[in-house]
């Protein structure tokens, strides 16, 4: 393996090749959805990301440590078609199957930011904007990287904050009835003015009625504890250990009724 690689992407970064892996299923329609949401950017954003950050040969490439949302999204339309898509696992990057590549590449020159396909008998989303791929089914998910055709690497942090996006994306899914794909995209291009108008109560799984007392204090702070999980940059989340303690400790956060609670709130409330 070239040296340029293992600089880039960390030590034991290996080839897997696997013919015998199906070819990635179709994209779901709401997921291109909400992925659309995070593209519709004005010309003012457009030319602000214009500016963002040089690009250096993948020999003097670093990981892109920290990144913001608006960061990956640079790096995103900047980038050319990917040559190789890998996945990081116990402790080293991995090659997905060329026939994932080639569907990734479709997507790409489409801009779609999140990718549905079938790996290894699971049902995941590939999302290039916080660089993970995410399990449908257990809410696990793993970082992910690509190297374009000009031999550019784009990667994101790995540390031991990331294991509590999977505990943000299980929690919202019990809270809301479904899967939080659609529900994470709005949050993550939803601006303050939105968020401040949209009730907590008709987010929640509709099929419950709305909790009271005890339970409507326990829904808010983990609904929160949930936001602050799925921040796109690994340094301003908790760690996991942050999150157990949060979640063993009794929180009283609301002063008002759970059914006048909005998400602009969950923001801004104090633990």
């Amino acid at each position: 393996m070239d040296s340029k690689w293992v600089e880039v992407l960390g030590n034991g970064c290996r080839r897997v090749d696997d013919s015998n892996r199906r070819r990635a299923a179709k994209c779901a329609a709401n997921i291109t959805r909400a992925s659309h949401k995070v593209f519709s950017l004005s010309p003012k954003h457009n030319s602000l990301l214009s500016k963002l950050g040089k690009r250096k040969r993948l020999g003097a490439c670093k990981t892109n440590c920290g990144q913001s949302l608006v960061q990956n999204y640079s790096n995103y339309i900047r980038s050319g078609l990917p040559q190789r898509l890998l996945f990081y696992q116990d402790g080293e990057w991995n090659d997905f199957p060329e026939a994932i590549v080639a569907l990734v590449r479709q997507d790409f020159q489409m801009k779609k930011a999140a990718i549905e396909v079938q790996f290894n008998g699971c049902h995941i989303i590939l999302d290039v904007l916080y660089m993970l791929q995410v399990d449908l089914k257990i809410g696990s998910q793993k970082p992910i990287a690509w190297i374009d055709e000009a031999e550019l690497a784009y990667t994101m942090e790995v540390n031991e904050k990331c294991d509590v996006y999977s505990f943000a994306v299980v929690t919202l899914e019990v809270i809301l009835g479904s899967h939080p794909g659609a529900f994470i995209s709005f949050l993550s291009s939803a601006s303050p003015n939105s968020a401040d108008h949209i009730l907590l109560k008709d987010v929640v799984d509709q099929r419950l009625l709305p909790p009271m007392d005890q339970v409507a204090q326990q829904v808010v702070s983990t609904m929160k504890l949930a936001f602050e999980c799925l921040s796109s940059s690994p340094q301003s989340r908790p760690a996991m250990n942050q999150v157990s303690k949060e979640l063993s400790t009794q929180k009283h956060l609301l002063a008002e009724s759970f059914l006048s609670v909005t998400l602009g709130q969950l923001f801004n409330l104090e633990r």
